[in-house]
């Protein structure tokens, strides 16, 4: 009888590196729960229409990543594909703002992308996220940076590189969305077929292209900032330069969703690709609900963070036998097993 083997893009996890799940989970928790961050669980999938209006149409999540599917009745459903989102709705459903008081809530969740399968990155993967909700300002934003630190801290991980950059408000967006748009206009014939879509739909999105910005020089987004953001820059700059926090600024950074504000950051470890990616996204809550609330976050994935555990030799799993009893009279049984 043939076997039925997983579907391609997930994988089994057992020992030791199951255990290593469990060591870096609790070494996690430990640190969000000090910072006075609670726990929240998320549905494993939620009306399609919830992604669809909170990410652009452009972005390649909703174009080509989502898991979609009608149940019974015909409504049309998704795996989460990411978690602000959602956590984004469990907050405005359930009314957790009320209390007017900023909320610190994370989540530990699998979510599901339809993407070629590669060496930490899978079709199901598993992601730490974190939300900071009714907090704005510069302290809030380090607050985030600096609580990635302390996670990679925890877990034995010093070195590692911080990018940074800058989207700003509305005016700002479209300031630099009108010089990319010259820009492409001398250049959208050699950009490759995803990003000649995109610089119709949403030229932002050409900046989250490896290959693209490997061939071209795009406009830097300091270019569009105005001095409001400047001033802001030099007081984030300022707070991580007294707390020796070391950062770089990555000018075409933009993230790959639709819906950052202000702040955004990706962190890489050695020559991985990014581990944590992040950002201020004040504008969500009022596009999903109506109701403004100033929000900043991150996640990190957990597969290319266990993956650098083990090939650095990071938080050893012991597995070891404490006692071992060898029954010779199968009536002693009962004594060893009590």
């Amino acid at each position: 009888m043939k076997l039925i083997t997983r579907p391609k893009g997930t994988r089994d996890i057992y020992p030791p590196l199951s255990l290593l799940y469990q060591k870096v989970y609790r070494l996690v928790e430990e640190v969000l729960t000090r910072n006075g961050f609670q726990p929240i669980i998320l549905p494993t999938y939620e009306y399609t229409e919830l992604f669809n209006t909170s990410l652009s149409s452009a972005t390649d999540i909703i174009h080509k990543e989502m898991f979609n599917f009608s149940d019974r009745k015909g409504r049309k459903l998704a795996l989460r594909p990411e978690g602000t989102i959602s956590a984004a709705r469990l907050v405005l459903q359930n009314r957790l703002f009320v209390s007017g008081f900023p909320l610190k809530l994370y989540y530990w969740a699998n979510m599901f992308r339809y993407e070629r399968p590669q060496k930490g990155r899978y079709r199901e993967f598993w992601q730490l996220g974190v939300e900071l909700i009714a907090a704005s300002g510069v302290w809030a934003d380090y607050q985030m940076l600096k609580l990635v630190r302390d996670i990679f801290w925890s877990l034995g991980i010093k070195e590692f590189t911080c990018h940074l950059n800058y989207l700003g408000d509305k005016t700002t967006q479209e300031r630099y969305k009108q010089k990319l748009e010259k820009f492409l206009a001398t250049t959208s014939p050699d950009l490759c077929a995803d990003c000649r879509r995109r610089s119709s739909t949403n030229p932002l999105r050409i900046l989250d292209c490896g290959f693209c910005r490997e061939k071209f020089t795009f406009p830097s987004y300091e270019m569009a900032w105005s001095e409001e953001d400047k001033n802001y820059l030099n007081q984030l700059n300022q707070i991580l330069d007294d707390n020796n926090f070391s950062y770089q600024y990555n000018y075409h950074l933009v993230r790959g969703l639709d819906y950052y504000t202000g702040l955004v950051f990706e962190i890489t470890l050695g020559q991985e690709k990014a581990l944590v990616g992040g950002g201020r996204y004040d504008r969500l809550y009022q596009q999903l609900g109506g109701i403004s609330l100033p929000a900043v976050g991150f996640a990190i994935g957990i597969d290319r963070l266990l993956n650098y555990c083990e090939e650095e030799k990071l938080l050893p799993v012991a597995q070891k036998i404490d006692i071992f009893f060898l029954v010779f009279d199968f009536s002693d049984y009962p004594k060893v097993l009590i």
